[in-house]
């Protein structure tokens, strides 16, 4: 059995707008929106994330596979640009309509299906 390996140039790239390595630009705020439900579809896949700022209204569906051995669940995450807030709901796997909830920038939040505020979630800490 011959093991092969293949060396080849590897580069990160990490955004840094329109500043550089040493002095970063602030990007633009953010959402990570995370919904759950009781019973076995715990993580709500095949719900939909909608997120509006001013006029335009954002959507993503949870999916799960269909990519590089498998797949995995976690945030979604929404680019809100100079905004400070949104109004953020889902609609849940069973085609029902959760509440508009307005969310603050820059944050993780939990939406619990019947929920009328999205929870703040903190990453662990490694």
């Amino acid at each position: 059995m011959a093991l092969l390996i293949w060396a080849a140039g590897v580069k990160v790239w990490r955004n840094v707008g329109s500043g550089d390595a040493t002095k970063p630009v602030q990007m633009g705020n953010w959402l990570a929106i995370q919904p759950t439900q009781t019973g076995p579809n715990r993580d709500a896949i095949g719900a939909r994330i909608e997120v509006k700022v001013g006029e335009t209204t954002m959507r993503r569906e949870l999916t799960v596979g269909g990519g590089h051995a498998g797949g995995q669940i976690g945030p979604t995450h929404f680019g809100l640009g100079t905004a400070g807030e949104a109004q953020v709901r889902v609609l849940w796997p069973d085609g029902s309509a959760g509440s508009w909830m307005t969310v603050s920038k820059n944050q993780f939040v939990v939406i619990d299906r019947g929920a009328t505020e999205a929870r703040p979630w903190s990453p662990p800490q490694s």
